[in-house]
């Protein structure tokens, strides 16, 4: 259990970052999240889980008052390197991102990608070697 905790805005809240929102149990990894960044106004002023939800313009507000150092990016893909850019831009200092798309970040910003669709198949790709094993183990009658 971490006793640092890093405050983190999620940008983008869909399917993804409302399940990330959701999630508690972050805390106990040292990440508390804050906020929700999104573009659509139906969500804007709203809450998900206790955590306000504000516009893509107000980031930089946000960013300074719960001092938030890391963004996670659940948009799509055709946003997000300019949303990375702009988080960055207001003082976010590390990038957890699940957009399908490599983005840059400068040299002083850390950044994790984390790609579902080639977990998923490396998932599938080990499920498979381990049971095309277990046929060639298993005797034949």
């Amino acid at each position: 259990v971490y006793t640092k905790l890093t405050n983190a805005v999620i940008i983008g809240v869909g399917h993804l970052g409302r399940a990330l929102l959701n999630y508690g149990g972050f805390v106990e990894w040292g990440l508390q999240i804050t906020a929700g960044i999104d573009n659509n106004p139906a969500l804007v002023g709203t809450k998900v889980n206790n955590k306000p939800i504000y516009a893509v313009n107000d980031l930089a507000k946000v960013v300074e008052e719960t001092n938030a150092q890391i963004a996670i990016i659940t948009v799509p893909k055709e946003h997000a390197q300019a949303l990375v850019d702009y988080a960055v831009s207001v003082g976010i200092k590390a990038i957890w991102n699940f957009a399908p798309i490599h983005i840059r970040v400068p040299k002083d910003v850390v950044l994790q990608n984390e790609n579902m669709a080639s977990s998923l198949s490396l998932l599938n790709y080990n499920l498979n070697l381990k049971t095309s094993k277990e046929k060639r183990k298993k005797p034949k009658k």
